[in-house]
């Protein structure tokens, strides 16, 4: 299996869609959400390689050079959407998120891959502990939203372990898949945020490989990288591979059947819900709804912008962390 029939969103820093790499990846649709246009990869007034980081994540997913590495979904169909501007951190970057998710719904996606979030901005805003309880966060909320409409979001618990309590937002979510990193040995890395949440949830849901992670680099080629950035598309990745072999299941029943990934009982409380069985890549809530009942994610956005300051909309028709481990500010988890 390699993905084929799936739609999975990615949301990160931007993508370098002309590396090699990924000559056989199939991209339906791509957007910047920082500009406001259809470039994702860099352009004059980004940071220096500010896409670094999503074409790391994506080529865990989409890259194809045999010998080299060949991600876990080569086969399925991409959304890619650029999110993160890395010049700074400003709550307008969660509206933009948000509105990432909206636009990847209206196209019809399955999996969301997020290895980007929020806790602490410029200015002196910060999540405080008790706010991630699952419904404080914008993007927590527009999250679980999405979860309710039938898509699965796998996102990022951040880099900032091993405190109590160190997750970033949307992870505190109560219907998404909150990634957290193992090493090789299977072992809870240090720098893996934990939980629980404000509400007494396990945190994180389930762990995948996070350090020394082989990728795709635009800088050098390859490289080996840390960070719950990277645990993140290898879990999105096996839910596109469960999704492809059981398309009818109820769209949800990726969490569904959590259970049966059995946590070891020694590290159930270290780690979270469970430890990722599939394989990894190769290497040679209190929410708005419609009059459907459905979650309107168009809400979700609007409660964003009414919560901005004035100075930090974004310009009509603008739709807009990441988390490698070391980064300090912007999270790339």
């Amino acid at each position: 299996m390699r993905g084929a029939g799936v739609t999975i969103a990615m949301l990160d820093t931007g993508f370098e869609t002309g590396n090699a790499a990924f000559d056989s990846a199939t991209v339906i649709a791509q957007y910047d959400f920082v500009f406001d246009d259809s470039v994702v990869a860099n352009e004059p007034g980004d940071a220096a390689n500010a896409s670094q980081h999503g074409t790391e994540t994506w080529s865990l997913l989409a890259a194809n050079v045999p010998t080299q590495i060949i991600g876990i979904a080569p086969d399925a169909d991409y959304i890619l959407a650029k999110t993160e501007d890395i010049r700074s951190e400003t709550r307008v970057e969660e509206d933009n998120w948000v509105a990432a998710l909206e636009w990847a719904d209206s196209i019809g996606v399955e999996v969301v891959s997020s290895s980007v979030g929020y806790l602490d901005f410029d200015g002196g805003f910060s999540y405080a502990p008790e706010d991630l309880n699952g419904d404080v966060a914008v993007t927590t909320v527009a999250a679980d939203a999405a979860a309710a409409r039938g898509i699965l979001v796998v996102t990022a618990m951040g880099n900032n372990g091993p405190g109590f309590r160190s997750m970033i937002t949307p992870a505190d979510g109560d219907s998404v898949l909150a990634a957290g990193a193992e090493d090789s040995l299977g072992v809870l890395t240090g720098f893996s945020s934990r939980g629980p949440t404000a509400d007494g949830r396990l945190k994180p849901d389930l762990v995948a490989p996070g350090q020394a992670v082989f990728v795709v680099t635009p800088v050098t080629g390859f490289a080996r990288v840390n960070g719950t950035s990277f645990s993140t598309p290898i879990l999105a990745g096996a839910a596109a591979l469960y999704r492809q072999l059981h398309p009818l299941h109820a769209p949800n029943g990726h969490r569904a059947g959590e259970p049966r990934l059995q946590p070891r009982l020694g590290q159930a409380r270290r780690l979270g819900r469970g430890l990722l069985p599939a394989g990894h890549h190769r290497h040679q809530s209190r929410r708005h709804a419609d009059q459907r009942g459905h979650p309107d994610l168009r809400l979700v956005r609007a409660r964003a912008a009414a919560h901005r300051p004035a100075g930090e909309l974004p310009p009509p028709g603008c739709h807009r962390q990441h988390v490698q481990h070391g980064a300090a500010g912007h999270r790339h988890q």
